[in-house]
């Protein structure tokens, strides 16, 4: 019930997010400095994938861009690689990544204080307007604080650390 009650936010945030970019029209506005920083970062990782495989794919993650995390971008590149390139196939992980952030919300409260505080914890999080003006900001703020947030759902899952798996995934996440 947790995954189709998320998606279900997930896409209430994505409703919510084109609505608002329709009516302010930014998307027919040049992307901000660093987004569009981050698209080129994208876009640079995956002509380095089309030209040289998955070793130029890995070689990109290390040298694309020296001062932020490379996740993004290549999780970007690969959706470009599938779709084509445009900004709305570079922007579609950032769905991903609210899903991420509402489902970890989800279940680390579900732990801490049960389901129906869950349910409304999420709900509260999908429709807070810098929630969703963050989720539609092809910025890194947002998938790194959903990493984040899942390291902290894993770490209430690690029970003391007692459980391998998600011992290791609030390391990864962390």
């Amino acid at each position: 019930f947790a995954w189709g009650f998320t998606l279900a936010l997930t896409l209430a945030v994505a409703v919510l997010s084109v609505v608002a970019i329709r009516r302010e029209g930014s998307w027919t506005q040049e992307p901000l400095v660093d987004s569009a920083a981050f698209h080129a970062d994208a876009l640079r990782m995956k002509h380095a994938f089309e030209q040289r495989g998955a070793s130029g794919f890995v070689e990109s993650w290390f040298t694309v861009n020296r001062t932020h995390a490379p996740l993004v971008p290549a999780l970007s590149a690969l959706t470009m690689l599938v779709f084509g390139e445009s900004r709305l196939a570079a922007e579609s992980v950032l769905l991903f990544f609210v899903f991420l952030f509402l489902l970890s919300t989800l279940r680390a409260v579900e732990i801490l204080y049960g389901w129906k505080t869950a349910a409304a914890t999420a709900a509260l999080t999908a429709t807070f307007p810098a929630f969703v003006n963050l989720a539609r900001a092809y910025l890194y703020e947002m998938p790194f604080a959903a990493v984040v947030l899942a390291g902290c759902w894993a770490l209430l899952r690690s029970e003391g650390f007692s459980r391998r798996l998600p011992t290791v995934l609030t390391g990864v996440c962390g």
